[in-house]
């Protein structure tokens, strides 16, 4: 590593908001074209630089890098990475979940509406909760984050995160508790 980059790693660890923020411009624009390439979403390659750039702050201290560029780069990648995973696990899982419903080897017209009405009831109910319990539970059991990366992304504890999705998920229970043998898939699935 040069003695530039190491000494505006020094800074960054030391708290110095004007080298960290030296870094951040000099590496944003270059990482988000990086990890457009694997999201093939300009918002999500902002979110993942932010969230890569949020994590440096937040560890500085613990921040060690041999050379910057390539521990930038990486750590972008993998959370590109991460995230085209969690997309690709979303998209199997709504497959096959609308094969199911699609199917009427499985479901009598009686079936396919009540199907219907609870699909209705459950997209309501997620809507229905506290703000910051719908986001938490959204960003978990609809966009695939783990708690982790939701505390990061929302700025909060882990715990914070784990009370806010046991709440979503106990007012979801208690909203469709009608709904109960339907309710029993949609938890096998997306809870």
């Amino acid at each position: 590593m040069s003695n530039n980059q190491q000494h505006l790693v020094n800074k960054v660890q030391a708290g110095d908001e004007y080298a960290f923020k030296k870094l951040f411009f000099y590496y944003y624009e270059i990482l988000c074209n990086y990890a457009i390439k694997f999201t093939e979403s300009e918002y999500l390659a902002e979110e993942i630089v932010q969230e890569v750039f949020a994590n440096i702050w937040e560890k500085r201290c613990d921040w060690h890098p041999d050379n910057v560029k390539a521990w930038l780069f990486t750590t972008t990648h993998n959370k590109a990475l991460d995230h085209v995973r969690h997309r690709q696990v979303r998209e199997k899982n709504s497959s096959y979940v609308q094969s199911i419903y699609d199917s009427q080897e499985y479901e009598s017209p009686e079936q396919s509406l009540q199907t219907k009405y609870f699909q209705e009831a459950a997209q309501q109910a997620i809507a229905d909760l506290p703000p910051r319990c719908r986001d938490t539970y959204i960003l978990h059991r609809q966009e695939g984050f783990s708690y982790s990366e939701i505390a990061n992304i929302m700025g909060v504890s882990l715990k914070t995160v784990e009370t806010q999705i046991s709440r979503a998920l106990k007012l979801l229970r208690e909203q469709l508790k009608d709904y109960l043998p339907l309710l029993s898939l949609f938890m096998l699935l997306f809870l």
